[in-house]
């Protein structure tokens, strides 16, 4: 069954009937906090801010790293039972969610994703074979390239799909440069983000006057012994944006010691999505790396997922109707906002193609 819940999208219109009925019934402090612990959160993790919904918008997201998002929604309807029917968008099955299933031999190329199949995953590359590496031959790194604008940051929509497939089931976190650090970002700052994220202590002590390498070694050192006190289980990190500005190159060789650890097992099942590295990576990561390079979507890109999608379900299309599609998508999203053409394009299949 599909919910918004199990793989939450951040851009859904689900997230603004969240925050509005939840910041609108739950808003003192003490009532917000009761959630949170009740939760399984860390009362020291309780996130601030001025406002009831800034409140819910930060609990719901950083919940949602450690497996705990169900449990705080579940949390606040207990509080409040007439939040119930709120909710259920969220917590519920989706109406019509089983008009497009990525049936086994689909899983690495879905062209619908998300909750309700409502996000378009429009293919131009080869990432769903590398994909198909990285689960069944066991690869533990993919590196993900392209210039600005491409579509690096859009991957993800695939990454959290096979996630979350069936025998693979890991725990997918991601951390994106752009939103998590948008004033920059240190080697520092960066292990002790996600040391919190996968459940770690996350302050790292470092001497700021030693070189930028150094740091990171040390930083790399301390990060993978805590790592080896963590419950086995499945995780796909995604590190988003190491390209931007203000990412200090320490970051760059930090990330670079945890791809040598996951491929020396150092990091025990773990798979690591990168977008914006360098490159310079340790030669044992070279020889095991899948890299993928992509390019910006054109409209025959659009042409080709909706001559997938009818293939899929066994459905004709009538001579020229893809293109007619593909202009319907393009007259209510440009090429270069991946986010509204993803949205539109699922739009468009939904009209046409959902019972």
């Amino acid at each position: 069954m599909t919910r918004w819940v199990d793989q939450p999208d951040w851009g859904d219109p689900i997230v603004k009937t969240l925050l509005d009925a939840l910041s609108n019934t739950i808003y003192h402090d003490d009532d917000l906090l009761l959630v949170w612990v009740s939760a399984d959160m860390k009362p020291g993790d309780f996130p601030s801010g001025n406002t009831a919904r800034v409140r819910w918008n930060a609990m719901l997201r950083d919940a949602e790293p450690f497996g705990k998002l169900e449990n705080l929604l579940r949390e606040a309807e207990k509080l409040r039972p007439a939040l119930t029917p709120s909710l259920a968008p969220a917590l519920g099955q989706l109406a019509g969610v089983h008009w497009y299933t990525c049936a086994n031999q689909y899983k690495y190329t879905p062209r619908l994703v998300g909750p309700g199949a409502t996000q378009a995953l429009i293919n131009r590359c080869k990432l769903s074979e590398n994909l198909e590496r990285i689960v069944d031959y066991n690869f533990p790194v993919c590196t993900i390239r392209g210039r600005s604008g491409a579509g690096k940051s859009y991957s993800r929509h695939l990454i959290q799909q096979l996630a979350a497939q069936p025998g693979i089931q890991s725990q997918p976190i991601r951390v994106d440069i752009a939103t998590s650090f948008k004033d920059g970002v240190n080697a520092r700052r960066f292990a002790g983000w996600l040391a919190e994220r996968l459940g770690m202590n996350s302050t790292f002590n470092v001497d700021e006057n030693t070189h930028e390498t150094s740091i990171a070694d040390g930083l790399a050192t301390t990060f993978l012994a805590r790592f080896s006190d963590l419950p086995a289980r499945n995780r796909w990190i995604f590190i988003d944006g190491l390209d931007r500005p203000g990412v200090t190159d320490d970051v760059q060789v930090f990330v670079g010691h945890l791809a040598l650890a996951a491929t020396s097992g150092e990091l025990p099942g773990t798979r690591l999505f990168i977008t914006g590295h360098r490159g310079d990576f340790h030669a044992d990561v070279v020889d095991v790396l899948c890299d993928e390079e992509i390019d910006p979507i054109d409209r025959s890109h659009l042409v080709t997922f909706f001559n997938d999608i009818a293939t899929h379900i066994g459905t004709a299309l009538r001579d020229g109707e893809a293109d007619q599609l593909a202009d319907k998508v393009l007259a209510r999203a440009p090429l270069t906002d991946l986010r509204r053409l993803g949205i539109a394009a699922g739009e468009v299949a939904r009209e046409r193609f959902m019972p």
